[in-house]
């Protein structure tokens, strides 16, 4: 007798069903089901659950669900699964599946067609459908003894060739049914007669040409089809694959099974329409009480068969010696290939329509670290990162596409992969496809490119690091702003190195010391200018930060320093920390310009001072006062004395962190080049002090220390250009002092220059504006350049110059005007114009200084011009 009940349920259960996200677009869907030729999917949540991914099921969406879609006329643009699908299908769990015609009586009674299974936890298993039923029962032998009268269906839904697509639509969600028999048009009865979203049938024997189902209408939406405008002629699944009803169960199973459809229509004598035929038709036959009453039959019908097998089994031996050669051929090929995979060092994997990997080389076992077992009959899922899966599938469909639509194959891209230890390296893969009988295989053949990516990340970061030191060492070179430099410094530093905060620590003489530029990320407490005494600094690593000790803390907390720099580095926020020294050397400007430290633009300056203190010990006899004494050594102003300026730190305080060997590398040579534009910026201003005391030295006379003529003359050429473009006033006061030559007769010439210097102290109290400008004209002669000035201003500042002279009473015996030294005075006032000039101005102050003296001195006289 048959038990049916010993068939275990596991055969039954798809445990690779196709599944999406609650976040899938619906046309996306409905084009994956397309493909797989799915009639649901699962839609699934993934859960990380410790060490292991966790699949739970939230919904399911069939083809019936499609045909409600499309009957409500709901647009599908924009919308996910999660909107669409079932909510909290009924599942099995299975453990308590044991029973296939249990399984069966829940079927029919539920009105089932797919089963989720799922094990103790809620995890999902697999899916049970009537296909796959069908599969785990074939072949039925018993079968033959049933015809496809007795299982039938009569009441079948029918409609004419010329409805639409909408219309159809609509009749099948109304009916509840998965299909509909297109009928040929008959008289009276065309696709007008839709009333109410029913349609009138005919009651006259209908000639079937064609039929639609729940899948046909899946593939129009996928396919974006017009459902009002295409009639259902131009798109029936034609002809139609008929069978009569005298026909046993087992030819309507296997006709179904060859031509991979669900159902069959059935014919009578005349070609007309009698009834329909399912697979659930033939899973309502396995009625367990039927079974039993065909088990006797079955029997004889065994025995019939065993003396047919026996004539069979001999004609098989025979066929079985020539296959055997045959299989001994072919295997020694597939091992030649097994051999030649095996030896290669890429991985080659190939994988089915499912996405389940069929073929997994030693090359994939090395780098992938998993036995081809563990991956064998596995979804290549295994092998992608979380997130990647649906990004993959995309692409596989790309190469599915004609060769101008989408991806070429065997092109080589880089895509990303899992290790059995779930670390992700990046991969090259070229993809191929293969259409076989049985189906579509894939083969990629990857190679594992993480050695490639870190050298090329090593040598980005090596170029990018020197870019930084040439960008930095470039602007040293060329800007002398060090503040510009350093805050441009820190800047770059943290975010190359990604740090929260970047700064240069500058140390005063008792070792405290002042956070002088910083860089901080947004998020941290900005510490810039603040002053911070650090008592154990001095005592325990002073010395050491001069003689080049790097500080490289991973974190403060775990590293075993000391409490006191806990102390001082928590309250900054510093988690982890790395510090060098800033080492400027101390040398003589000659000593600098000699070693190359000075930049281009300080050794200019350098030879204008230069240049200048030549030209001032030649125009003064005080000028050998200043010049510098040359030393015996010419390399003794070179000598390097090393001290500790300061310290450039990189603070990461959200986290702990491993400071890179580069890392600290990078750091040293930035406070090399930072050492050196602080060098160069303190020469630099050195260097400018100097040349300006020289100018100034150069431009003044050196007995009266007012401007010497040559100051003069540049000065009144300025103030002359300037006041043409402002139209404004200018004026000049030349002033003589009365019966000179007679005062130096008598007092001599030491006396005579006292007397001059205090006539230009005089002077210069009368005239306190900054832009007016005293200087000696030459012997006993001064001017006074007063622009914005106009005569009447002018004679007031020349008349305040005469009182002062006067007020001095300085002893003049032999005057013929005083007993005291006295000035005459000849002012000139212009508002000056391009077609004038500069001497123009001199020669009127000049004829007004001779007539004051011919008036007969001490006075003062003004001419305009």
């Amino acid at each position: 007798m048959l038990i049916t009940s010993a068939f275990s349920l596991h055969q039954a259960i798809d445990r690779h069903p196709l599944t999406v996200t609650p976040d899938s677009p619906v046309y996306q869907v409905i084009a994956l089901m397309s493909q797989a030729r799915a009639s649901c999917v699962l839609v699934v949540e993934r859960q990380q659950l410790g060490a292991d991914d966790r699949i739970f099921i939230s919904g399911i969406f069939t083809e019936r669900d499609v045909v409600k879609v499309t009957d409500q006329e709901r647009s599908i643009e924009g919308v996910a699964i999660a909107e669409l699908m079932t909510h909290k299908p009924f599942t099995l769990k299975e453990a308590e599946a044991q029973d296939i015609l249990t399984l069966l009586k829940l079927f029919r009674q539920a009105k089932f067609r797919h089963l989720p299974i799922v094990d103790d936890q809620s995890t999902l298993v697999g899916l049970i459908t009537h296909q796959s039923l069908r599969e785990v029962l074939q072949p039925a032998d018993w079968m033959r003894l049933r015809r496809v009268t007795e299982v039938m269906t009569t009441q079948v839904i029918q409609a004419p060739s010329t409805i639409s697509l909408i219309q159809l639509t609509q009749l099948m969600a109304q009916k509840r049914v998965s299909s509909v028999v297109i009928v040929q048009n008959t008289e009276g009865h065309n696709s007008t007669e839709v009333q109410s979203g029913d349609i009138s049938l005919p009651h006259s024997p209908s000639i079937p040409v064609g039929i639609i189902t729940e899948r046909d209408i899946l593939q129009f939406r996928a396919l974006g089809l017009d459902f009002y405008k295409t009639k259902a002629e131009t798109v029936m699944s034609s002809p139609l694959l008929p069978i009569r009803s005298s026909d046993s169960l087992i030819a309507a199973h296997e006709k179904m099974r060859q031509q991979r459809i669900r159902r069959l229509v059935v014919l009578g004598d005349a070609g007309e329409l009698i009834g329909v035929i399912t697979q659930t038709s033939l899973l309502q036959a396995l009625d367990p009480i039927e079974v039993d009453a065909s088990v006797g039959a079955l029997q004889r019908v065994i025995e019939e068969r065993t003396a047919e097998l026996v004539q069979t089994n001999k004609r098989l031996e025979q066929e079985i010696s020539e296959h055997q050669k045959t299989e001994a051929a072919r295997r020694l090929s597939e091992g030649r290939l097994a051999g030649i995979l095996n030896i290669a060092q890429d991985a080659v994997i190939s994988v089915d329509e499912q996405m389940r990997v069929q073929l997994f080389n030693q090359g994939a076992e090395k780098i992938f670290g998993y036995t081809a077992a563990e991956v064998l009959q596995q979804p290549i899922d295994l092998l992608l990162p979380p997130g990647f899966t649906k990004a993959h599938r995309q692409h596989i469909f790309s190469l599915s596409e004609p060769a101008d639509g989408g991806q070429q194959m065997g092109g080589r891209r880089e895509i990303w992969l899992r290790r059995k230890d779930r670390t992700e390296f990046p991969a090259e893969a070229s993809i191929s496809k293969l259409d076989l009988p049985e189906g579509t295989v894939w083969t990629v053949i990857l190679r594992d490119i993480s050695d490639r990516k870190r050298t090329e990340e090593a040598l980005r970061h090596q170029m990018a690091r020197e870019r930084l030191l040439a960008s930095l060492s470039l602007r040293i070179r060329q800007s002398l702003d060090i503040n510009t430099i350093l805050n441009t410094t820190v800047a770059e530093v943290r975010q190359f190195l990604k740090a929260d905060r970047v700064i240069i620590y500058r140390f005063e003489p008792d070792w405290s010391g002042i956070i002088a530029v910083e860089s901080v990320g947004p998020g941290w407490v900005p510490i810039l200018g603040t002053t911070i005494h650090d008592i154990c600094f001095a005592v325990n690593y002073l010395d050491r930060y001069e003689n080049g000790r790097i500080e490289a803390i991973e974190d403060i907390y775990t590293s075993g320093i000391s409490q006191c720099r806990i102390d001082l580095l928590a309250p900054l926020q510093v988690r982890a920390n790395l510090v060098v020294p800033i080492l400027k050397e101390t040398r003589g400007a000659e000593g600098l310009v000699s070693t190359g430290i000075l930049s281009e633009a300080a050794e200019q300056q350098h030879d204008i001072v230069t240049q200048n203190s030549v030209r001032a010990k030649h125009s003064r006899s005080e000028s050998s006062a200043i010049t510098p004494k040359q030393s015996a050594n010419p390399d003794a102003s070179a000598t390097i004395a090393p001290s500790l300026w300061g310290l450039l730190g990189v603070h990461q305080c959200s986290r702990a962190r491993r400071w890179q060997e580069w890392e600290i590398d990078l750091l040293k040579q930035l406070a090399t080049q930072v050492a050196i534009a602080l060098q160069q910026a303190e020469l630099y201003q050195k260097l400018l002090a100097a040349n300006q005391q020289l100018l100034e030295l150069a431009s003044s006379d050196g007995l009266t220390l007012v401007a010497n003529r040559r100051r003069f003359d540049e000065y009144l050429n300025q103030e002359w250009r300037r006041l043409v473009r402002e139209r404004e006033p200018l004026s000049l006061i030349l002033c003589d002092v009365d019966f000179f030559k007679a005062y130096n007769d008598t007092y001599g010439h030491i006396a005579g220059d006292i007397c001059l210097q205090k006539v230009a102290e005089a002077i210069r109290q009368a005239t306190r504006r900054p832009a007016d400008l005293v200087a000696r004209y030459g012997g006993e002669e001064f001017a006074v350049i007063l622009p914005n000035t106009h005569s009447a201003g002018a004679v007031y500042v020349a008349e305040q110059i005469r009182s002062k002279v006067a007020t001095m009473q300085i002893d003049h015996p032999n005057s013929q005007v005083s007993q005291f030294i006295t000035l005459s005075l000849g002012v000139g006032s212009t508002i000056p114009d391009y077609q004038s000039s500069p001497a123009q101005l001199i020669a009127a102050a000049d004829q007004a200084l001779y007539e004051a003296k011919a008036q007969g001195r001490d006075r003062t006289v003004a001419h305009n011009v």
